[in-house]
């Protein structure tokens, strides 16, 4: 009796000492882990730092503005003339071929009459 119950205690004591070794390996091994996680986290943030920093920088509004004056000379500021009413601007019918400007852009056909006063019954009904 005495040598079954020794048997038993050892395969326990043999079964902790495993489990203990096993689990010792993997907390090291998840150590290891979170290590380089925290490497790449630190060289995340740092490369974050430098491309908000290059942002900065090239935003600045003095450089924005004389890079606006060197690339587009045509650009004005906006004038209270160009804001124009939903009633002024062109009505597009369906239309399967579109006149199309040099850059391929479709060109709006121009509202008649009837289809204008149509979209100002439409807008009555609102």
């Amino acid at each position: 009796m005495k040598i079954i119950a020794f048997a038993i205690w050892s395969l326990a004591a043999a079964t902790a000492g495993y489990a203990l070794f096993y689990v010792s390996y993997q907390v090291e091994a998840l150590e290891q882990e979170l290590a380089i996680l925290n490497r790449q986290i630190l060289k995340e943030q740092e490369s974050l730092h430098v491309l908000e920093a290059e942002w900065s920088y090239l935003t600045r509004p003095d450089r924005l503005q004389k890079l606006t004056h060197e690339l587009l000379p045509e650009l004005t500021p906006v004038t209270a003339e160009q804001f124009t009413s939903l009633d002024a601007l062109p009505y597009r019918t369906n239309t399967k071929e579109s006149p199309r400007t040099r850059d391929g852009m479709p060109i709006p056909p121009i509202a008649t009459p009837e289809q204008k006063s149509r979209r100002a019954s439409y807008k009555g009904g609102q």
